[in-house]
């Protein structure tokens, strides 16, 4: 899967490719083995890249990360091609958001906030049930919900408008 990454506002298209066995990353046209090893499952990673072994440390949540790499820090906003098509077909903003829609299709199970509500980011907005799994859908902002454009028992495609805000 291909992930956007923007640093200092320099967009970089990443993608992992490959088995566990033979893990390989692609950085625009460039490929390189790959192999990382969580060493004690709070982000701190050994990464091995080509020839080049780095210690690095991960923190953020919700596509926004530092990442310390021998002491230098980078801050990134990284987001999958899901995200990034889910984003295109709403037409929002990954900050600005005034709706958030379906990226797969799927059945609404759960409806956790009302019209009126105020939400913060990473809220949970709706659960709803895809591939018989079921996804939180979470906010992308703090703000009011204007309106719910589904209810419990829904069914969903991709693209469809679930949440709109107020703005």
């Amino acid at each position: 899967m291909k992930h956007y990454v923007d640093m200092a506002g320099e967009e970089m298209v990443v993608e992992i490719l490959g088995s566990v066995e033979s893990r390989r990353v692609r950085v625009g046209d460039e490929d390189w083995p790959l192999a990382y090893d969580d060493v004690d499952g709070l982000g701190q990673l050994r990464i091995t890249l080509g020839h080049a072994v780095f210690a690095a440390s991960i923190e953020g949540e919700r596509g926004r990360y530092s990442v310390d790499i021998a002491g230098h820090v980078f801050h990134c906003q990284v987001e999958d091609e899901r995200e990034r098509a889910a984003r295109a077909i709403s037409g929002g903003s990954r900050e600005t958001a005034d709706q958030v829609v379906a990226a797969i299709p799927g059945i609404v199970v759960g409806v956790l906030v009302g019209a009126g509500d105020e939400v913060l980011e990473g809220q949970p907005l709706l659960v709803v049930e895809a591939m018989k799994m079921q996804n939180e859908v979470t906010s992308p902002r703090d703000g009011t919900v204007e309106a719910l454009d589904v209810s419990e028992g829904d069914t969903v495609a991709a693209g469809d408008c679930l949440v709109r805000f107020a703005n």
